[in-house]
């Protein structure tokens, strides 16, 4: 039982003897946050009214991270969200409950900057840690929810591995916490203490003591798929990747060729070519001319060659797509 509540800072210790402390604060049974070791996240609610109304607050917390491909240098941008769902499930019954009023600090590693925010946010710096803090005020009954969005420091992520601390805040008892990573599609996350879904990790349980998570990235050496091709008229194609691409000859008209295969009208041909490209992140828009109305006429796409951002080729060389009249 004492090395539970010791595990789970509910009980915590201090000693004058050096040594003895050394060995506690290595069990982190001192209460001493972690030294920062990259990614960095901290929930603190002071209560400032009278009552024990923070006794009856349900709280909710979620952590979202997306690494975005940096066009220009390479490798990953890193972008967090963080929302506190807060609930007063007591009811009116003074002293113990009534109107709760708490000041919630949201601690990040040094550098990080607050990009948007729901409520009014105080920043806060301390040497190691950017603070943001809301004053939240809640009737029982009543919820409220604290929406922040984070541009992360580049010292945190080096592209490859990736490192989050999670501190539990002292006597609390049933926090719970979710973390969701997204990664571009073609990457791929691996993790010891996250679950992994190709270029997904993420985590979900109560917070009982601190916790540590780790993910490695393994980089994209897919080229990029089709998702999906629409004729949207007959003067326009999309096709979709699964991914951004790239490259000189995604714009080139030359590198496309449309062909009509005469099998469900025969006696009408059609003579198209390629006008005009443009491409937005991962949708190719093809702009046509000569194409004439033959409902269920078919009709071989051919791309020549593309890349995506990382470099791998479309497979295979030519990509041969099929698209109908419908």
């Amino acid at each position: 039982m004492a090395v539970k509540n010791l595990n789970e800072k509910h009980i915590l210790l201090y000693f004058f003897n050096e040594g003895l402390q050394r060995t506690i604060d290595e069990k982190i049974w001192g209460g001493a946050w972690p030294k920062p070791r990259g990614d960095y996240l901290a929930v603190v609610e002071a209560n400032l009214a009278g009552m024990k109304s923070d006794r009856y607050i349900k709280r909710n917390v979620e952590y979202s991270l997306q690494l975005w491909e940096d066009i220009e240098k390479g490798g990953y941008v890193l972008t967090g969200k963080a929302r506190i769902i807060m609930e007063h499930f007591g009811n009116y019954n003074v002293p113990i409950s009534g109107p709760y009023s708490g000041y919630i600090r949201v601690y990040m590693p040094k550098g990080t900057k607050l990009k948007t925010s729901n409520v009014k946010t105080n920043t806060e710096v301390s040497d190691t840690n950017e603070i943001f803090g809301t004053i939240v005020k809640l009737k029982p009954g009543e919820r409220q929810t604290l929406e922040y969005t984070f541009e992360m420091p580049q010292t945190i992520f080096n592209g490859k591995n990736y490192h989050l601390d999670i501190v539990k805040q002292p006597g609390t008892i049933d926090d719970n916490y979710s973390v969701i990573v997204e990664a571009p599609e073609g990457v791929t996350l691996t993790s010891d203490s996250f679950e992994t879904r190709e270029n997904y990790a993420l985590w979900e349980g109560d917070l009982l003591k601190d916790r540590s998570f780790d993910f490695t990235v393994i980089p994209d050496k897919l080229g990029p798929r089709i998702a999906y091709t629409e004729l949207q008229n007959l003067d326009n194609i999309l096709v979709v990747f699964n991914e951004r691409v790239k490259g000189e000859a995604m714009y080139d008209t030359l590198n496309y060729s449309l062909e009509d295969l005469d099998i469900t009208n025969p006696g009408v041909h059609d003579n198209v070519s390629i006008k005009n490209i443009s491409l937005n992140y991962r949708d190719l828009k093809l702009s046509i001319s000569g194409m004439t109305t033959q409902p269920g006429e078919f009709y071989k796409l051919t791309i020549k060659k593309g890349f995506d951002i990382h470099g791998n080729s479309i497979q295979p060389i030519p990509k041969e797509l099929t698209i109908v009249q419908r």
